[in-house]
């Protein structure tokens, strides 16, 4: 809880000054004003007999108006001014009343309103009080703390003699006398001191009774309960006690006994109600250090096994606390001898800024008593109380993570150059492999040429040998020569698998929408248009659709339908199915087929060129399909694997791309 009033509070506090002050300025020139124009019900209001007078009136009228305007642009002189006037009041009645001149005062009255011919003198104590209200007005905005006391002081004496001046009206003194001197003042005019005072006090309550009265704290509750009863039940008793006795309701021991009791059973009320809110102030300050003992506690089990060295430094960036890792790690005693700041441990100490917010982290340099620098990574942290703004600073060596910096930092390079020499080397391969593979296609177009043309001659010769020799050869001589004819063929046909294969790997593809389904409906119509006479149970899937090159992937198809269709040739109800499914979230493809199938342990030799796992006399071909479908599958970033088995037909399942 905080031990201050509430800022709202100590505003309306203000403003009740403001108002009083007004009100006193406003009585004293109603009174004037009466004795100016001799208004008779102006100048003494109510059953009082004794009047106030001009000067007095007037002093109330400047000494509120002085107050009411102290805040403003003006209030600085106007009060020095009007504090001189009141000085000078109080003092020339004082002094009047001392050297036995009263009618000085008569004079100074009648001169300012004849109608106060006649009137009784001014009071010495009302001299006393407007010296007492001129010496308030000097010290009471004076910043210094013994002219707060002074201006505090002065003013209870003028509420004391004003209050014992009403208590003779309520008392029904005619005489109030006091060590020989009169101290009856008019009765508004002892109430208009008394406002005065309570708006002086209430003008500024920093510097008066008031901020104890306010504050939320033991004291303030205590002079809230006790100053009300302190004041009002002595006079409430008394004044019982004369009104009996004058009555003769009580006799005057019956009248000092009930005054005695009543007082002691109002302050036995006071005392135990006091003792209850003392206690449980006092409970509550219990609760609140064991909280704070608990919380220091935890401050010093973290301050003294963080592992990080933590500073708290005030605003000038001296340090006033460091746990013991701070001192292994600059080197210096917990308790260092003399001033040791932030800039004798860092070699670029932040700037204490009394407004940052949040948490600043950088890096730089510790500095340990011998001198020697290390690096360190800190945080920065801004906190505030009552006692003023502080700084709390959380630093780590960072020679371990620096050096591992550096490490890696050489180990980057290192692994850069290698890179750059691993890419000078790829890019030298890459061009060996391209002079490769143009000498290869220089030598495939070569064999092309070279070989055709011999081939076509054994060919040729084998076919005129039949013709025109027919009739000189008997059957088995027919025979070689056909069998040769038919090799030649076979031969040619392998040059131009072998040119078509290395077309695949060199053609340049497209990449665009492509349809599976459509490529596979087409490819087994031109299969049934060439064997009319087959009999297949062909299913094709819908919307299976790629990205990629079209010619190169109607290559793939044509060649897995054309080998479903030719290895169940021999097969009763032969069946083949070309579609898709998903496999770990991915799309692939297969053609399966229930035709002559083949053995698993043959199963690496599928995709290599020239590879057959079934004779030519069984089923035609020569062996390059399956590689070149291999290669158009890896160009598209896709892959093909087979399954089979012998006499029950096999399945091939591929990928295309991401698809």
């Amino acid at each position: 809880m905080p031990l201050s009033p509430a800022p709202s509070t100590l505003n309306q506090v203000q403003h009740l000054a403001f108002g009083l002050a007004l009100l006193v300025a406003f009585l004293g020139l109603l009174v004037f004003c009466g004795w100016v124009f001799d208004v008779p019900l102006l100048r003494s209001p109510g059953p009082f007999p004794t009047p106030m007078g001009p000067v007095a009136s007037l002093g109330f009228f400047l000494s509120g108006t002085a107050l009411a305007l102290l805040n403003t642009r003006w209030g600085p002189q106007v009060r020095q001014t009007i504090a001189w006037l009141l000085t000078a009041l109080g003092s020339g009645i004082v002094l009047a009343h001392l050297s036995g001149q009263p009618q000085v005062i008569q004079w100074v009255q009648r001169t300012l309103a004849p109608a106060a011919e006649g009137l009784s003198p001014i009071p010495i104590v009302t001299g006393i009080n407007w010296l007492m209200v001129g010496l308030t007005f000097h010290v009471w905005h004076h910043p210094a703390a013994p002219h707060k006391w002074i201006g505090e002081r002065t003013l209870f004496v003028v509420f004391s003699v004003a209050l014992l001046s009403l208590l003779g009206y309520l008392f029904g003194l005619q005489e109030f006398n006091l060590f020989g001197t009169s101290i009856r003042m008019a009765f508004n005019t002892s109430l208009l001191f008394m406002l005065l005072s309570t708006a002086f006090l209430c003008s500024k309550p920093q510097s008066s009774l008031v901020w104890l009265l306010l504050k939320p704290s033991s004291g303030g509750k205590t002079l809230r309960l006790l100053l009300p009863a302190a004041i009002l039940t002595p006079i409430l008793l008394s004044w019982m006690r004369f009104e009996g006795i004058q009555h003769q309701w009580l006799t005057p021991e019956l009248g000092a006994t009930l005054v005695t009791v009543g007082n002691v059973l109002v302050f036995m009320f006071l005392v135990r109600s006091l003792s209850w809110t003392l206690d449980h102030s006092d409970t509550q300050q219990a609760q609140t250090a064991n909280q704070l003992r608990n919380s220091e506690e935890k401050y010093r089990a973290i301050n003294q096994t963080a592992a990080d060295a933590i500073l708290i430094l005030d605003r000038q960036g001296q340090l006033i606390e460091w746990n013991p890792l701070a001192a292994q790690l600059f080197g210096h005693p917990l308790n260092p001898q003399g001033q040791l700041g932030l800039q004798n441990l860092l070699v670029s100490p932040p700037a204490l800024d009394p407004d940052l917010t949040g948490i600043t982290s950088r890096e730089s340099e510790g500095i340990c008593q011998d001198g020697t620098r290390f690096p360190l990574e800190y945080s920065l942290a801004r906190w505030s109380v009552p006692d003023g703004t502080f700084f709390t600073v959380i630093a780590r060596d960072i020679t371990e993570r620096k050096k591992a910096e550096e490490d890696l930092k050489r180990l980057n390079e290192s692994l850069d150059q290698r890179a750059r020499d691993l890419n000078q080397d790829l890019v030298r391969k890459t061009e060996q492999l391209e002079f490769t593979n143009k000498e290869l296609e220089a030598f495939a177009f070569s064999i092309s040429h070279d070989l055709r043309t011999p081939l076509r001659s054994i060919n040729g010769f084998s076919q005129a040998l039949l013709e025109d020799y027919h009739d000189k050869l008997d059957q088995e001589g027919q025979s070689y020569l056909d069998r040769i004819r038919k090799a030649s063929d076979r031969m040619g046909h392998l040059i131009d698998d072998i040119l078509h294969l290395s077309r695949i790997t060199r053609s340049e593809m497209r990449h665009v929408p492509v349809s599976l389904s459509r490529l596979g409906e087409d490819i087994i119509e031109e299969l049934q248009t060439i064997q009319p006479d087959r009999k297949v149970e062909v299913t094709i899937e819908d919307q299976m659709t790629v990205v990629g090159d079209p010619s190169l992937l109607r290559m793939v198809v044509q060649n897995l339908l054309g080998n479903a269709w030719k290895f169940t040739a021999k097969t009763p109800n032969a069946k083949i199915h070309f579609g898709q499914r998903d496999l770990e979230g991915r799309t692939v493809f297969f053609v399966s087929d229930n035709g002559a199938g083949f053995n698993m342990e043959n199963a690496n030799k599928l995709f290599g060129v020239f590879q057959r796992l079934h004779r030519t006399s069984e089923f035609e071909g020569n062996g390059v399909g399956l590689a070149s479908v291999q290669r158009i599958l890896h160009r598209h970033g896709g892959h093909i694997t087979a399954v089979g088995k012998v006499g029950e037909g096999a399945t091939f399942t591929f990928t295309v791309g991401n698809a």
